[in-house]
């Protein structure tokens, strides 16, 4: 105070404070350059003066207050009607407090923040410079860790006040306000039951922390905030859950309007997810074959055609998908590309997408598809976008199973009724294949759209036995084919497995398919064995024009026609052979009654075995032959022209060491089966002999001895005038009837010894009653 005085010159003071209630708001003070007491009444005055003031700043007070808060009032005001006005979209009410909190708060610029729990992006700027916002738009959308007012006080959740940014050494945000000429930066977080959601912020050019008073009114607008976010949400989220219920409503109207095809359904499920999900491009792709094959799209950028293809393997976003069974969101696929999806680089470089999400079709626990959706810029898919496509792949499962349901059950009847009809044929034809081939080839032909044949094996090759069409100039056309690999119906016969070619001509189809391509007249076959007990009876085989593949349904179904040809031809064989048997049976039956009724003569039963045993072995003619030790006489015949044979039976009688086939039978003791004389050598059989055999009009002999007492009495021969061997039930039928024949010659024998012994009993009974 002395200091003071010698400097203002005064050495009398008095001094009043100015009180509110006790509490100091100032002092007045009243100083004199003379020495001296002051007077009371001054002393009152300057409290009067005191009182005076205090009313003076009281009243100044209440009225900034009362206009800070009809400013505030209003601001808040503005920003309700805002929000009331926006029940959609967020923008106008952050535009509303970007620009109320800037000026309210005497600030140079104002941001708003939104915050997903992952991103923060900006949601609203105001008073920012070109140059300033160049800087700092290419961070944004960012995650939250940083060292800006906006990060930290999302981070925190606190208020972030800062009265120098510039003062801050190091840091990323001194630069940028140094860019912005800013000092001050204040930050409050928009809170939503305690958890942040976005922020506000303000700066402005003097250094100085901002006042309780602005605090106050930015939380204020940060509560209006989250009241706008909450209502668009709410809003958005009723709006989405309409359109999401009014989309699953039409595709499940598709779906119950396409029972037999799912296209339309898949074309509904591209476009409403892509529109519902604000994608840039959908695609739906099934799986076929081991191959993803696009079957639907959205989005002119990304248009499906029947030859977009994607192999099944993780290095594409589908491929993973399906392989994993679950769902695959790539928020920004450009660095994984050499990495994780080089697959998808050339699809990436001619749409240029950024996002993308495929959710597989799951279908019993197997992914059968997957839909895809792509964004061109980085922009993740939401949870309930996510969903939403989720949803969508269950509808688009359905509506496969449906089809696939609704095709099996027409299929499943168009077979049904398929084999009954087979069945039927089978039944009204117990005694010839014939038909029932033809109506196999028929009931294919008409399932699979293709051409059918059925070939079964006949002395040693594949003859072409019922065809559903004729194709002239084919390889198929061949009556009959070896079995062997050079033809793909050799090949099942020969595999005894079944044999499909989507492509004769392709690389991948086998050597025998391909050496043949150019004449085959079909492009593509699938082929079954008629099989019985392992033994190949015939190959049935189903071809087309056009290359393509047959399912393993319609693989079964080929199986079920070879299955039912196979019945056919045992229930045609059985029955022949029951015939035979009774056919032979009775044969045996009447050679026993004819040796019942010739005891005393065995021509008749010579007779009738030459006969039977030439019908029942299909056979142009039958002999008898009888040996007495030395010669080989021809004791029967039947179906013989004499003006054929006469060559051949003029040899006869003939030793037992001629070369007639019944000779060498009788030498042997065994059974002679050739199943061709003109092949045999002439050593064998000489020149001679042929000859008359050619005369004779005949090929193949089955020559069997009659044995008695391990001595060969006798012969039977059949002759046929076609090649080939006899049928080992045709040896047991003449080894039968040598057995019969053997027995005839016994019983005449054994009558004829009985006669001449009664008779020679007789002469001695007469010459002794005589002596007598």
């Amino acid at each position: 105070d002395q200091t003071t005085a010698q400097v203002g010159q005064w050495r009398r003071m008095i001094g009043a404070p100015m009180l509110k209630e006790g509490v100091p708001l100032g002092a007045i003070a009243v100083a004199w350059p003379e020495p001296g007491e002051t007077p009371q009444n001054q002393a009152d005055l300057l409290r009067t003066f005191a009182d005076q003031a205090v009313i003076a700043i009281e009243n100044v007070r209440l009225f900034n207050e009362t206009k800070e808060a009809l400013e505030k009032q209003t601001a808040t005001s503005e920003v309700l009607r805002a929000i009331s006005g926006s029940p959609t979209s967020t923008a106008p009410v952050f535009q509303a407090i970007a620009e109320r909190s800037m000026g309210l708060c005497d600030a140079q610029f104002g941001f708003v923040f939104t915050y997903d729990g992952e991103w923060i992006r900006l949601g609203c700027n105001v008073g920012i410079s070109a140059e300033y916002m160049q800087a700092i738009a290419s961070h944004f959308p960012m995650r939250p860790g940083g060292h800006s007012v906006t990060a930290l006080t999302i981070d925190s959740g606190q208020v972030v006040n800062v009265a120098d940014v510039q003062a801050l050494e190091g840091n990323r945000l001194a630069q940028a306000a140094r860019i912005a000429n800013f000092r001050a930066a204040l930050g409050v977080p928009m809170l939503r039951q305690g958890e942040v959601i976005g922020a506000i912020v303000v700066g402005r050019a003097e250094v100085g922390e901002f006042d309780a008073h602005e605090i106050d009114l930015l939380q204020t607008f940060a509560d209006q905030a989250v009241i706008a976010i909450e209502n668009v949400r709410l809003f958005n989220e009723t709006r989405q859950s309409l359109e999401r219920q009014t989309a699953t409503s039409e595709i499940l109207r598709v779906i119950s309007e396409s029972p037999t095809d799912v296209q339309p359904v898949l074309n509904a499920v591209a476009q409403r997810a892509g529109v519902l999900c604000r994608a840039d491009g959908a695609r739906v792709w099934l799986l076929r074959d081991g191959q993803l094959r696009a079957m639907t799209s959205y989005g002119p950028s990304y248009a499906a055609s029947p030859d977009d293809v994607l192999a099944l393997r993780r290095s594409s976003i589908a491929g993973r998908a399906v392989l994993d069974k679950r769902c695959i969101h790539v928020e920004d696929i450009v660095p994984l590309l050499d990495t994780e999806y080089p697959d998808v680089r050339a699809i990436q470089a001619r749409i240029h997408f950024r996002t993308a999400l495929n959710v597989p079709l799951l279908r019993e626990g197997e992914a059968i598809g997957v839909i895809a959706l792509l964004r061109s810029e980085v922009r993740p898919f939401a949870p309930a976008e996510i969903a939403l496509v989720q949803t969508f792949a269950d509808q688009a499962v359905i509506a496969i199973e449906n089809v696939r349901l609704f095709n099996e059950t027409k299929e499943a009847l168009d077979r049904q009724t398929a084999t009954a009809n087979i069945l039927r044929v089978i039944a009204g034809s117990p005694a010839d294949v014939q038909p029932v081939l033809d109506a196999i080839v028929r009931s294919a032909a008409q399932l699979f759209g293709r051409r059918c044949a059925i070939r079964l094996v006949e002395e040693g090759t594949l003859r072409r036995k019922a065809i559903s069409d004729v194709v002239p100039g084919g390889f198929d056309g061949a009556e009959s084919l070896p079995i062997d690999r050079d033809s793909l119906v050799g090949a099942v016969a020969l595999d005894r497995r079944a044999l499909q070619v989507s492509d004769t001509r392709s690389p991948e189809a086998p050597l025998h398919a391909r050496m043949h391509a150019d004449r085959l007249s079909y492009r593509a076959i699938a082929t079954a064995p008629l099989l019985r007990e392992s033994m190949v009876l015939g190959v049935l085989s189903v071809s087309s024009a056009e290359p393509g593949v047959m399912s393993g349904e319609q693989m079964d179904l080929l199986a079920t026609f070879a299955d039912q040809a196979v019945i056919a031809i045992e229930n045609v064989r059985l029955f022949k052979e029951t015939k035979e048997a009774l056919e032979r049976q009775t044969a045996t039956t009447d050679v026993l009654k004819v040796i019942s009724e010739s005891p005393a003569d065995v021509q008749p039963v010579f007779d009738i075995i030459a006969e039977r045993a030439a019908r029942l072995c299909r056979a142009e003619f039958g002999l008898v032959f009888q040996f007495d030790g030395e010669w080989l006489h021809v004791v029967s015949s039947f179906g013989v022209d004499p003006r054929k044979v006469s060559d051949m039976l003029s040899v006869f009688p003939m030793r037992a060491d001629g070369p007639a086939i019944s000779a060498r039978a009788i030498r042997s003791g065994n059974a002679v089966n050739l199943a061709d004389l003109a092949a045999e050598s002439d050593a064998d059989y000489p020149p001679i002999m042929k000859a008359a055999a050619r005369k004779a009009d005949f090929r193949s002999v089955l020559s069997v001895p009659m044995v008695h007492d391990q001595r060969v009495i006798g012969a039977i021969n059949v002759n046929r005038a076609a090649p080939g061997r006899f049928a080992d039930k045709e040896v047991q039928l003449l080894q039968t009837f040598a057995r019969q024949a053997v027995i005839a010659i016994e019983n005449v024998r054994l009558f004829k010894e009985a006669q001449e012994a009664r008779a020679a009993a007789e002469t001695a009974n007469e010459a002794k009653s005589s002596f007598l």
